[in-house]
């Protein structure tokens, strides 16, 4: 992750943490949202851009 300078599979620990904690929370995307956060990432983040 360039983020941090991690492997993206030494950050799975946590990301799972996350997931099984959140719902509880109330902090659960439905899969528009997530679609649409996604579609948002992949056009505005310079680093996920096409040509970036």
């Amino acid at each position: 992750m360039p983020e941090t300078g991690a492997a993206g599979y030494d950050l799975v620990a946590g990301e799972v943490s996350r997931l099984l904690r959140y719902p509880g929370q109330g902090w659960t995307a439905t899969p528009e949202r997530l679609r649409d956060y996604l579609r948002w990432l992949w056009s505005e983040h310079r680093t996920c851009s096409p040509g970036a």
